[in-house]
Parts: structure tokens; sequence; C-alpha cells
């Protein structure tokens, strides 16, 4: 499946494409067990000016760095995360949702 997304992609390969395109091979790779191999597409993908997806890709980049035992990356990965305001805490909930000023 995903050389049939990267084959219809090729030679279109705008930013945000390749960006996806890294997102879900990052995520097959810490399937698969490839802990660097996931971290380093993770890695990439976490460089686009993410809008919408800013918290999946930073929770696998700090997942993909977890399992690579680079605890450094996920600190960094999560502590972006706060920093956007995706997560809040209301009371004692934990709200996850886009905010508009993200990005």
């Amino acid at each position: 499946m995903l050389a049939r997304l990267k084959s219809k992609v090729s030679g279109r390969e705008k930013y945000a494409n390749r960006a996806l395109l890294e997102l879900l091979e990052g995520e097959i790779e810490l399937r698969r067990g490839r802990t660097d191999r996931a971290l380093e597409l993770l890695s990439d993908a976490a460089k686009y000016p993410w809008r919408y997806l800013y918290l999946q890709v930073h929770d696998s980049l700090a997942s993909a760095a977890l399992a690579a035992h680079r605890s450094d990356i996920a600190k960094e990965s999560y502590n972006s995360i706060l920093q956007k305001g995706v997560l809040r805490f209301v009371g004692s909930a934990l709200m996850i949702g886009f905010c508009p000023n993200i990005g």
C-alpha cells in the first residue's frame, strides 16, 4: 500500500505529501520494530509546519524516540506539544483539541 501511495505522488512530491508519507512510513517502521528508521522518518515529518496533525505527528515522534531509547527527543517532542497549546488541562481532565494559534 505504501509503495502504491509513493508511486501515485511520484514527481508531484509537495512538502505536505512528503511529510504525510514520512509519517505513515515512520509508523509502519515503528510497528515493525525498526526504531532507528522510524525515528529518522518521524523526525523529518515533524519538521513540516503542521496545523491539524501536529499532536499526532509529535506524539508518534515521541513514541519512536522512547522505543529507540532517546528520551531527550521524546521529552522535546512532548514539550513542543504542550508549548503549542494542543493539550490543555481543565480541572483534572485532559482536553485534546485544535487550537487556532497552532502553526
